[in-house]
Formats: C-alpha cells, sequence, structure tokens
C-alpha cells in the first residue's frame, strides 16, 4: 500500500491495511526485512519463532488521531554462545523498546511541552513586573563570565 512515505515510516516497514474509524485512524504496519540480529550478541537470523501486536500511539495524520498496529516478530538466535535464545526484532529509529508510542510522537509532545513552559514562564515573569520582549530575554545567562 502506497502510504508509506505520507507516514514517514523506517525503510523496512509497510502500511497493510488502514482503517479510518470515529477516533481516528488505525494502520496497520509491518516489518519486511527478512532477517533481524539479536540485541545481546548481534548475529543475524532469518529464523522467524512467532508474531506479536503491538499497539502504538503516533504523531496525528491530517488533525486525526493515529494509532499503530505494528506486527512484530520474534527471532531465533542461532549463536550457540548467546544467552538469548529468542529476541525481537528491533525498530530502533522509530520505536523504543516496549515503547507505548512512536519515537516521533513522543518528540512532538516534548516539543509542545517545552513551549508551552517557555510562554508560562514568560507570563509569569511579565506579571511580576519584568518588561523584557521575549521569553529568551527573561532567561539567566548562567554562561557569561564575571
Amino acid at each position: 500500500m502506497e502510504g508509506t512515505s505520507l507516514l514517514a515510516l523506517p525503510e523496512g516497514m509497510q502500511i497493510d491495511q488502514i482503517q479510518i474509524t470515529e477516533n481516528g485512524l488505525i494502520i496497520a504496519v509491518v516489518a519486511t526485512h527478512p532477517a533481524s540480529c539479536c540485541p545481546l550478541c548481534s548475529e543475524s537470523s532469518l529464523s522467524i519463532h512467532s508474531h506479536y501486536r503491538r499497539i502504538l500511539r503516533d504523531a496525528p495524520c491530517a488533525g486525526r488521531r493515529v494509532q499503530l498496529f505494528l506486527t512484530m516478530r520474534k527471532f531465533y538466535c542461532r549463536n550457540p554462545l548467546c544467552e538469548r535464545k529468542i529476541f525481537t526484532e528491533r525498530l530502533p529509529a522509530f520505536v523504543e523498546p516496549w515503547a507505548r508510542m512512536t519515537i516521533r510522537y513522543c518528540e512532538q509532545i516534548t516539543s509542545i511541552g517545552l513551549a508551552i513552559l517557555s510562554q508560562r514562564r514568560y507570563s509569569l515573569g511579565r506579571s511580576a513586573g519584568n518588561t523584557n520582549d521575549s521569553p529568551n530575554d527573561s532567561a539567566p545567562d548562567y554562561g557569561s563570565s564575571r
């Protein structure tokens, strides 16, 4: 399905299905790389053990809430010296292990939070009698020499 570039999915991921609901978009995504590396010993494996589904929150698209149904694969580690016999594929550019939201959504929330915090700090400074013209003017300069 040709929506991968619209959602800026990393290489090796593909949209399987898109469903529009009253709450937003549900997008089924699958990994397409045939192999994955063990996170412990870094050995590549083609041996799939099983699949499971992760539900992730992603950044809104066209003003709609986005949920990703990500089909993850578990692989056998074929390195006899490795302690980990079964591992889950990693998608480090897209989602942290065990996370419930994508990295880009987390970054978006952080940016919004920092912008709101900066604006509130500026407003508090103005109400306290600080007449600086911008939020950055009211910030203390810890880097200057005395």
